[in-house]
């Protein structure tokens, strides 16, 4: 299993998981982020709409970006890793 981290990041603060969390994919780290979010929103104080989480993977590398916004969903499609444009070369 790979370790995935999450991070709530606004505009005054960062709070970074330094531990990780032991998940089998992708697509489990999403679920995982989600219910964060909300246990997080359920217990108060997590209402700004610019907070967002941010699911890195165990080599630190953005798996996606998620708001704590109400139906925001992903900010890169939906989970999907986010697009890197390639290098045109003549």
């Amino acid at each position: 299993m790979e370790k995935y981290f999450f991070i709530v990041s606004g505009p005054d603060e960062l709070h970074d998981d330094g531990i990780g969390t032991p998940l089998p994919n992708d697509a489990a780290a999403r679920a995982y982020a989600e219910r964060i979010i909300k246990e997080l929103k359920e217990a108060g104080g997590y209402d700004d709409p610019y907070l967002t989480m941010i699911v890195k993977n165990e080599r630190r590398q953005t798996v996606f970006t998620i708001l704590f916004t109400p139906d925001a969903g992903a900010i890169n499609g939906g989970g999907q890793k986010p697009y890197k444009p390639s290098i045109k070369r003549d």
